[in-house]
């Protein structure tokens, strides 16, 4: 463990222990620069490091064990940071562990879950590196929905209610909701809006109404039951939690052949509490008992009550089926291992993984309105500059006359010469402005130098590149190409 607390350290079980997994960021390209040390996990949003959010939000919810799991190549430079920000985040138990290069290129999220299973010994959350939550959005939400179901579900994911569409944004993926439950049925990520979709008619008999919609995103977040590690070590071909793990746990609540294969893996102690009043001299079983083979029909308990945003068919506004409808199963059908998959839905405020160029854009903006309130001043930023309230600016950064900010995030011990004109971007550490420059709604990575009077555009900048003078680029990324073959 990285950092210990203070005290000691209680031997008992925690109720829950995070996993947050880090990659590789490739869709982040030419922001990250893994032969720079400029990993996803430490690309900053709103002037701190994104992995910093996951480990505030863990904090605040009094979650203290935590796994993190990283490429091999990025372990150093993480852990630097790790013990370095210890201070934001004292309670947390911290164990960094690291994946050989190659390996972490070709596995996935439930394979790397599968080989440190061992390590996981109550229920788990496992969420992203890159996922950054809004205020309105505590982790206790979550928890808590999963903690006071009745039907002790599988698992609980978190989604969130698209609002507008962000450039490269991810793509929609279409679900089906059992909203008076709050249960997730179907999971597509290859369905097209203009065709039809197959519904298995198990499904259709269980939830007779199901609400299919492409208005909400999978936050990749998840709280899952323990014996979810297990059911993996048994079904190693599953790879992918978001593509294969889910859509297989939905599957199972309303497939029987299925659920009776793995429901004693899954809920090996489902019926204890049956079982005993079975054996007790003084049970009666209903009548609906004597005569067939008993059917356990449960209840559903909704937790958080949330309308859902619709596409395609759903539910008439306003009708609503009894729990015990909707969970009846055709006679016969095994019912001895009940698997629910709850979720939670968040639509108060912007709530999104910096996994792609525009989300990562789009977050940075929304700490902007969070966080940028005061006008910003400073001994780096000359009196007749303009800096606007909804800007944020690092330490030590030195801001020249006649220069405007607006809207941007600046980081730490950058220089910006005379003129400039700044809107709408986010520049990293330790940049360099020439005089008379105009840079409109670009991400400029660290160390990078823009020369006198350029114009940039709607453009990406790889770590340390150098913009000459007099150059205009729009809607580029600026990056070093490797040259591949012999160099004879």
């Amino acid at each position: 463990m990285l950092f210990p607390s203070d005290g000691v350290i209680s031997s008992k079980t925690p109720e829950f222990h995070a996993v947050i997994l880090a990659g590789y960021g490739n869709n982040l390209d030419p922001l990250v620069d893994d032969e720079k040390g400029v990993h996803k996990a430490l690309l900053p949003i709103g002037n701190q490091p994104m992995v910093s959010y996951a480990l505030q939000w863990l904090e605040e919810a009094r979650v203290f064990d935590v796994l993190f799991i990283t490429p091999q190549s990025h372990k150093v430079a993480i852990q630097h940071h790790l013990s370095s920000q210890n201070s934001s985040w004292p309670s947390l138990r911290v164990e960094l562990e690291s994946v050989d290069d190659e390996e972490a290129e070709s596995l996935g999220a439930a394979d790397l879950l599968r080989m440190f299973a061992d390590r996981i010994q109550s229920d788990a959350i496992v969420l992203p590196c890159d996922f950054v939550p809004p205020p309105s959005l505590p982790l206790n939400l979550l928890l808590n929905a999963h903690r006071v179901d009745v039907e002790d579900p599988v698992m609980t994911a978190l989604l969130v209610e698209t609002g507008e569409e962000v450039k490269d944004g991810p793509v929609p993926t279409l679900m089906g909701l059992h909203a008076q439950s709050n249960t997730l049925l179907f999971v597509d990520d290859n369905a097209d809006p203009e065709d039809d979709v197959a519904l298995r008619m198990n499904m259709l008999w269980r939830y007779p109404r199901v609400k299919m919609t492409n208005r909400l995103t999978d936050s990749h977040v998840y709280v899952f039951r323990r014996s979810v590690f297990d059911l993996l070590q048994q079904k190693d071909e599953i790879s992918s939690v978001r593509e294969q793990l889910v859509p297989f746990l939905c599957k199972l609540q309303y497939q029987p052949r299925r659920r009776e294969k793995y429901g004693p893996i899954i809920s090996p102690n489902a019926n204890m509490q049956e079982l005993a009043l079975e054996h007790s001299t003084t049970y009666t079983p209903p009548p609906s008992q004597r005569n067939h083979a008993s059917r356990e029909k449960p209840i559903h308990k909704s937790v958080v009550s949330t309308p859902f945003t619709q596409s395609g068919a759903s539910t008439p506004p306003g009708e609503s089926v009894p729990a015990s409808q909707a969970a009846e199963e055709p006679e016969g059908s095994p019912s001895d291992y009940p698997i629910r998959c709850n979720v939670v839905v968040h639509k108060d405020g912007y709530a999104a993984r910096a996994n792609t160029l525009g989300t990562y854009f789009e977050l940075n903006r929304q700490c902007l309105r969070t966080t940028a309130t005061a006008p910003v001043t400073g001994e780096g930023i000359d009196g007749k500059a303009q800096v606007s309230p909804d800007s944020l600016v690092g330490a030590s950064t030195r801001i020249a006359e006649r220069t405007t900010v607006k809207k941007c995030v600046i980081g730490k011990h950058c220089l910006i010469g005379k003129n400039v004109r700044i809107s709408g971007s986010v520049l990293m550490d330790h940049v360099e402005v020439q005089d008379g420059a105009k840079i409109e709604n670009c991400i400029i990575s660290s160390n990078c130098r823009i020369g006198k009077n350029a114009s940039l555009r709607d453009c990406q900048l790889q770590t340390g590149w150098v913009v000459d003078d007099e150059a205009s680029h729009k809607g580029e990324r600026l990056k070093r190409f490797e040259a591949y073959g012999d160099d004879d």
